[in-house]
């Protein structure tokens, strides 16, 4: 079981309230729980479950932070969501 499933469950937690409280949409959060979907949705339900990343400095800077890796590895986001 994933993180935000498995977060989302023992804060007793619906996927409706959850993509609710995070501004996205219902297959928005089940696709993000299956693994796939973008980092601003991402971001979003991890604000509303109390989640960071572990090497992102806070919450507002993770989606730049994330940019910055990719672009220092010299990596398209084409060539990002390919790998």
């Amino acid at each position: 079981m994933n993180t935000l499933r498995a977060t989302r469950r023992s804060c007793g937690l619906t996927q409706a309230s959850v993509a609710a409280s995070a501004g996205i949409s219902l297959p928005t959060l089940r696709a993000l729980e299956r693994g796939e979907g973008g980092v601003r949705a991402l971001a979003a339900v991890m604000a509303v479950l109390d989640l960071r990343w572990g090497w992102a400095p806070d919450r507002v800077q993770a989606a730049r932070a994330l940019a910055d890796r990719r672009r220092a590895r010299g990596l398209s986001q084409a060539q990002l969501a390919n790998r």
